[in-house]
C-alpha cells in the first residue's frame, strides 16, 4: 500500500506530460495487481497436496477437476470446480472416504453448491464444487472460559426474567389501589407512599409466581435437552445454551453453537428440530391444561389470575383456540380469569416459534437450510426480516426479535460437509409445517372486530 501511495505522490508531482509516460503507469499498474493479490483469500493447502488431490482424489469417474482457486467462507481452504460424474451424494461420501485414506485427517472436504457457475450440469441442476480445508480450520471455534461465564450469567438473568413474568401475571393479587400506584409513573418519582404498605401481602403473588415461572424455564430446557440428546445421536456436539431473557415472555430460548463438524443436512436437519419438538410439545401440554382448568372462570377458584383481555390478541392460532373453548362472552369483559399454566405456555409457545421461524442460524433456519437449500434459507430469511421489519408478525416482539437475529444468528451454518444433498419428503414436509405452524401463533389478531361482524359465534 505505502508503495502505491509513493507512486501515486511522485506521479502527481511530474508535469502534466510525464504522468502518462508508459513506464510510470506500468509501474501503478503493478503495484495494483501486488495489492490485489495481497487482499485475496490465501489458501493454506500446498500446491503438491492440490496436485495430489486432483491425481488421487479426484478422478474422471467422480468429479472432474477443471480449475481451483482459494476460498472466501473458510479461510485457508481451496476450491476444487468441476464436473460431477455421478449421484452427488455418493461422490461425496467416495471423495470423502478417499481424502482420509491419502492424507489421513490433515483435510476436511466439503460439498456445496457452486452457484456462481455459468451454466447447469448436463440434468440441468446446479453445478456443485468441493472445499477442501486443514483440519484445525474448517473445526468451529472451541469454546473459551469467557464464554462459559457468558451463559451463566445469562442462566441467572433468564431465571430472573422468567420470575418477573410470573409476577407481572400476579399483579392483580395485590389491592386495586396499590396495583394502580405501581402502574402510574408518577409515583415513580415521588415521595408517596405505597398505600397500605403496612397491611400488604405479597405471598400470594410469589406463590403464584414461581409455577410461571419453573413451567417457562422447563420449557426452555427440555428443548435445549432435545438438541443435545439428538446431537448426541448424531454425532454433533453443541456448546452450552446462552438463554436470551425477555421480561415479556419469560425468555427468547437460547443459542445454541455448533461445535463439531454436521456431515449433511438430515443430520442437521434432526439436531434442529428436536429442540422445538421437545420444549414445543411440553409448552402445548401446559396450554392445554391451563385452557382446560380455565373453563368456567370461577372467580372463587384461588388458582386463577385475572389478565386483560387485551393480550389474547397477540396470536391468531393461540388466540383463536382460547376464544373457541372458553366462549365468546368470556372476551366481552376487560379482564378475564385463566390458569397460570395457560400463560407460562403460552409464552413459551411463542418463544418456539420465534426460533422456528425460517431464518439464520435460528432452529427454523437450520431446518429450512436443511430442507430446502442456501437458495431456500436465502429467500425466506428475506420475508422473515420483512414481517418483522413492518410488525407483521411477532407484534410487540418482532422488533426485539428482530435486532436479536441480525446481532447474534443472522449468518445460515457453514460448518456441514455435505450440503447439497437434501432430505427425504418427510422432512421436508415437516418443515413446511413447522413454518406455517409458527407463522400462525405469531400473526396478531384483534377479537373485537370479526366478533362484531358475526365471524365467532
Amino acid at each position: 500500500m505505502r508503495k502505491i501511495l509513493d507512486t501515486t505522490r511522485e506521479m502527481s508531482n511530474k508535469n502534466e506530460p510525464d504522468r502518462n509516460t508508459r513506464e510510470g503507469n506500468e509501474k501503478l499498474q503493478k503495484d495494483f495487481e501486488s495489492l490485489s493479490d495481497l487482499l485475496k483469500p490465501k489458501s493454506m493447502v500446498p500446491k503438491e497436496d492440490i496436485q495430489t488431490m486432483k491425481e488421487k482424489v479426484f478422478g474422471p469417474t467422480t468429479f472432474w477437476v477443471t480449475g481451483t482457486l482459494p476460498n472466501p467462507d473458510l479461510e485457508g481452504g481451496v476450491l476444487f470446480r468441476g464436473n460431477l460424474r455421478d449421484d452427488k451424494s455418493v461422490v461425496f461420501e467416495t471423495l470423502d472416504q478417499k481424502t482420509k485414506e491419502v492424507f489421513g485427517g490433515k483435510y476436511e472436504l466439503f460439498m456445496s453448491e457452486d452457484f456462481e457457475a455459468e451454466d447447469s450440469d448436463s440434468k440441468g441442476v446446479t453445478r456443485v464444487r468441493f472445499l477442501v480445508v486443514p483440519a484445525d480450520a474448517a473445526q468451529p471455534p472451541a469454546i473459551s472460559r469467557w464464554q462459559v461465564v457468558v451463559c451463566v450469567i445469562l442462566a441467572g438473568l433468564t431465571v430472573g426474567s422468567a420470575f418477573q413474568l410470573g409476577l407481572a401475571a400476579n399483579i392483580n393479587r395485590l389491592p386495586p389501589d396499590v396495583v394502580a400506584y405501581f402502574l402510574n409513573p408518577q409515583n415513580m418519582d415521588s415521595s408517596t407512599m405505597i398505600p397500605k404498605l403496612e397491611e400488604l401481602d405479597v405471598g400470594p403473588v410469589l406463590d403464584g409466581a414461581f409455577p410461571i415461572m419453573g413451567a417457562v424455564l422447563a420449557c426452555a430446557g427440555i428443548h435445549e435437552a432435545g438438541h443435545f440428546f439428538a446431537g448426541a445421536m448424531r454425532g454433533v456436539k453443541l456448546s452450552p445454551p446462552y438463554f436470551i431473557p425477555n421480561g415479556q415472555v419469560g425468555t427468547f430460548g437460547a443459542i445454541t453453537q455448533f461445535k463439531s463438524l454436521v456431515n449433511n443436512r438430515k443430520d442437521m436437519f434432526d439436531v434442529a428440530i428436536a429442540g422445538p419438538l421437545a420444549g414445543g410439545s411440553l409448552a402445548a401440554a401446559l396450554f392445554v391444561y391451563g385452557l382446560v382448568s380455565s373453563m368456567g372462570g370461577d372467580v372463587s377458584n384461588p388458582d386463577l389470575v385475572s389478565i386483560p383481555t387485551a393480550l389474547f390478541n397477540n396470536s391468531f392460532l393461540l388466540g383463536s383456540l382460547c376464544h373457541a373453548v372458553l366462549g365468546g362472552e368470556a372476551f366481552e369483559a376487560k379482564d378475564i380469569l385463566i390458569h397460570p399454566m395457560l400463560i407460562a405456555g403460552w409464552c413459551a409457545l411463542t418463544t418456539t416459534a420465534l426460533n422456528c421461524l425460517p431464518v439464520g442460524s435460528l432452529d427454523g433456519g437450520r431446518v429450512v437450510q436443511s430442507a430446502w437449500g442456501r437458495r431456500g434459507i436465502n429467500i425466506s430469511s428475506l420475508l422473515t426480516y420483512a414481517g418483522l421489519g413492518f410488525g407483521i408478525i411477532g407484534g410487540s416482539l418482532s422488533l426485539s426479535w428482530g435486532l436479536f437475529i441480525l446481532i447474534c444468528q443472522r449468518v445460515p451454518e457453514k460448518f456441514v460437509k455435505d450440503s447439497v444433498t437434501g432430505v427425504d419428503s418427510k422432512r421436508s414436509n415437516f418443515a413446511w409445517v413447522m413454518v406455517i405452524l409458527a407463522l400462525l401463533i405469531l400473526f396478531p389478531f384483534s377479537f373485537t372486530l370479526p366478533q362484531d361482524q358475526g365471524i365467532f359465534i
